[in-house]
């Protein structure tokens, strides 16, 4: 296959399917971040079925299977109960690849050692918010559980030393502006995972929805005049499915579902992605007709013609860029 495909050529490729998928376990949250349009959201709160997962899984596997991530744009999957059976049925299906999950680990001392265990068992990647110290904690995530989720982290890692298979982590921090401190246990973790800390200090406004943050820490505004011409990378790659079944473009900044491409009550999973509506959304950024979401969204990634080019030719799998809050991950699936 020729490395010189263009960016045209490419898309049509993966108008085909998405290389990964997200599934909303559950879009029930127990923080109110202030970074996060959690705290805007109108849908029902609830937790997906295990006959709608399952049925989720079984579309997946038969497009051809690849990466999946177990959270969604909001909400924390360790709050939905049936997790551990999910992802038991996740792995009895060798076509799924990698396995992620962003969770702020408030819930994690609901699940006792032996599910732990299992978890960080069955789990690839672990992607772990966190704010630098307890006060900076109750700014930001407005819920005073900072000394709980230190524990829960702590114990996570202890557990991890006695897990049969090791998964990934890394701490995804969210501080302020100003300067802080950062508490030593944290310090200690980071360390032992070999990583350099890093912590986010500017957030994006979700588009138009975040107020000012804490302590003149920077919000990043949405900007009409960003030329968005190249296809983003997120939908190109990505598809979600809100936890009561409808399919989602974007799994990435969509919190209210709101730019939806089909229901699975009416069709499977594998005709919705390669439908109409996913097509017409994907070239609506090089025709200037993208939705008003898109055009105010500050979350938008082009695509990088090269990287894709080595996706289609299967000479460049992207793994996990454990800087970034956002992650591609392989093994991806063939798209010939």
């Amino acid at each position: 296959m020729n490395s010189s495909l263009n960016e045209n050529e490419i898309l049509k490729r993966f108008l085909k399917r998405p290389q990964h998928i997200k599934i909303e376990v559950t879009n029930i949250c127990n923080a109110n971040c202030t970074f996060c349009a959690y705290q805007f959201m109108e849908r029902e709160k609830d937790i997906m079925p295990m006959e709608l997962f399952a049925r989720v899984i079984q579309d997946y596997v038969e497009m051809g299977g690849g990466a999946l991530t177990l959270s969604s744009v909001v909400g924390d999957c360790l709050i939905d109960p049936h997790l551990l059976d999910k992802l038991v049925l996740v792995r009895s299906n060798p076509q799924i690849g990698m396995v992620n999950i962003f969770t702020n680990l408030i819930a994690l001392d609901r699940w006792d050692d032996s599910s732990v265990i299992r978890l960080l068992e069955l789990i690839d990647l672990w992607s772990i918010s966190i704010g630098p110290n307890r006060e900076i904690y109750k700014e930001l995530f407005q819920v005073d559980q900072f000394e709980r989720v230190i524990s829960s982290l702590e114990r996570l890692f202890r557990l991890r030393d006695t897990a049969a298979r090791k998964p990934m982590m890394r701490l995804l921090g969210r501080a302020v502006a100003e300067p802080f401190v950062v508490d030593e246990r944290i310090g200690r973790i980071d360390a032992a995972m070999l990583k350099k800390e890093s912590w986010l200090a500017a957030y994006s406004d979700w588009g138009g929805m975040i107020p000012a943050q804490p302590r003149n820490t920077p919000v990043i505004r949405s900007s009409s005049e960003q030329d968005k011409t190249k296809v983003c990378t997120m939908p190109l790659l990505t598809t979600v499915v809100f936890c009561g079944g409808t399919v989602g473009l974007c799994g990435c900044a969509d919190y209210d579902a709101a730019l939806t491409i089909g229901d699975l009550k009416d069709e499977k999973l594998g005709s919705i992605v390669a439908g109409r509506r996913r097509r017409l959304y994907l070239e609506s950024f090089a025709n200037r007709t993208l939705n008003r979401y898109c055009r105010q969204c500050t979350f938008y990634q082009p695509a990088n013609e090269q990287e894709l080019a080595g996706l289609v030719e299967g000479t460049h799998p992207i793994w996990p860029d454990l800087g970034s809050d956002r992650c591609l991950t392989s093994p991806f699936v063939s798209l010939e």
